[in-house]
């Protein structure tokens, strides 16, 4: 969307999360304002940082927001549309789901991303999405697909914060179940309160010499290991963020 309307408007991008300023310039070759916001944790939470963004709102025509509680701070409620990436979950994400209902009672135009998305807000909060507009996709991470079956094992991989509403669980017991069925190898990048548990169920089920845990990696580096993989496993039910 950003590389879209870039050709043809002045378009500002703002973010707390150093990665997405790296990617837009990099690899969209986005240069005009890109403005990253002082947060160590990666959360747009600080006072400073919902003043800029606060000071930056009567300065567009339009604001749009990734989630509803980003939406929040903006300002201007006249201005503000809303991307819902997925549904956000009552159980596991209830900032964001009182963030959506509220903006969504206040007439903000709600987008989903997929008719699937759309059909959860209207069961769950009885939200109608303004428009769907798919997700396009990053070209550097699609290759040439590969014959099965291999001379080699199967390389799996698994991408996500490791915390319960992501269901990493899944993922463990369900090459736990493959171990003696398919020859693989599984790679597994993530963090987060789980992550611990996560290793002690590694060494329970004797994956110690079937998966490997991957260190955080640069933008470009990861997608070389979206590519080196044959299968990538993603497991949580709902995904409010649009972020594995």
């Amino acid at each position: 969307m950003v590389r879209s309307l870039s050709k043809y408007l002045s378009v500002t991008v703002t973010g707390v999360r150093p990665a997405l300023i790296r990617y837009l310039r990099d690899f969209l070759r986005i240069k005009q304002n890109l403005i990253i916001f002082p947060s160590s944790s990666g959360k747009l939470s600080s006072a400073i940082n919902l003043a800029l963004l606060k000071s930056l709102t009567p300065l567009n025509d339009v604001v749009h927001a990734n989630t509803s509680l980003s939406g929040l701070y903006c300002g201007s409620i006249e201005k503000l549309v809303v991307t819902e990436h997925g549904c956000p979950s009552p159980v596991h994400h209830l900032r964001e789901a009182s963030a959506l209902i509220k903006l969504s009672s206040l007439g903000v135009p709600i987008v989903a991303i997929s008719k699937y998305t759309e059909s959860l807000l209207r069961k769950f909060y009885g939200i109608k999405a303004y428009k769907v507009i798919y997700h396009g996709v990053i070209e550097e991470f699609f290759y040439k697909p590969r014959c099965f079956p291999l001379r080699r094992p199967v390389r799996i991989l698994y991408v996500s914060r490791l915390e319960e509403s992501k269901e990493p669980l899944v993922f463990i017991n369900a090459i736990n179940k493959l171990q003696n069925t398919i020859n693989f190898k599984a790679y597994l990048r993530g963090d987060g309160p789980l992550k611990n548990y996560i290793k002690s169920l590694i060494v329970k089920y004797n994956l110690t010499s079937r998966v490997r845990l991957i260190p955080r990696l640069p933008f470009k580096t990861l997608i070389k290991l979206y590519r080196y993989a044959d299968i990538f496993i993603h497991t949580n039910s709902t995904e409010p963020f649009g972020l594995v």
